[in-house]
């Protein structure tokens, strides 16, 4: 190798080596810094550089990655306690640089806990992980789903259907093809209707008052009188 192929060789491995130019509020970077804290051109990326870069950002709110750390930002767990996604679904500890739920206590305090059965932490998430769990959640009240299946808490039987408000105010308290139905006039004397009004038979896909026993053990019977049936209704003699 010549002297002069010597030099040149040994010039460009030097400016190789050299490390890139850093442009601090690069214009380029512009909606990566809004978005993620990349707010520095460094040879041809966007990269974060400091804390304030990170606290800026985007994913500072959303995702609690406020804090610059090795050439990135990252979530903090007192960042990640402020996020609505602690309240709502328990990430609340921070874990590899991001907001996971890592303890019984994030997934508990949790609205998804208290709607969903979401009450325990699994892979950094709170999951549901038993048929109690499910049984404390409003979605068992309200939708039936009270039996654990495959993590999430779902309708399982008929036991479940009728622990719910539907089964007192539809009928709907019998479990069939997944979900809880009206199918007989067993479901029908279940209700508020029956008990109230009569409307204890069922026929035609719903509950009607089907005769004069229906009225005689209703409380429209007791208190107004309303003990004779007649053209499908209980009315006074």
């Amino acid at each position: 190798m010549t002297l002069r192929r010597c030099v040149w060789f040994c010039l460009v491995w030097s400016l190789a080596s050299l490390p890139a130019c850093e442009e601090k509020n690069s214009p380029k970077c512009k909606m990566d810094c809004i978005r993620s804290g990349q707010c520095t051109r460094k040879g041809d990326l966007c990269v974060p550089t400091s804390d304030q870069d990170c606290a800026n950002s985007d994913i500072c709110k959303t995702e609690g990655r406020c804090r610059f750390e090795n050439g990135a930002c990252v979530a903090s767990t007192p960042a990640c306690q402020n996020l609505g996604a602690c309240k709502e679904h328990g990430l609340c500890t921070a874990v590899a640089g991001a907001c996971r739920a890592a303890e019984k206590g994030d997934c508990t305090r949790s609205e998804s806990c208290k709607t969903d059965g979401l009450c325990t932490p699994k892979t950094g998430v709170c999951v549901a992980a038993s048929d109690e769990e499910c049984k404390s959640s409003t979605r068992c009240i309200s939708e039936s789903r009270c039996t654990l299946k495959e993590g999430v808490c779902d309708i399982g039987s008929s036991k479940d259907c009728e622990a719910a408000k539907d089964c007192k105010a539809k009928g709907l308290c019998s479990f069939k093809d997944g979900r809880c139905a009206l199918i007989s006039s067993s479901d029908c004397k279940k209700t508020e209707r029956c008990e109230v009004h009569g409307a204890c038979t069922f026929s035609g896909g719903m509950c009607v008052i089907g005769g004069e026993e229906d009225c005689k053990s209703s409380q429209d019977c007791e208190r107004k009188e309303l003990c004779t049936f007649n053209a499908g209704r209980c009315i006074r003699m």
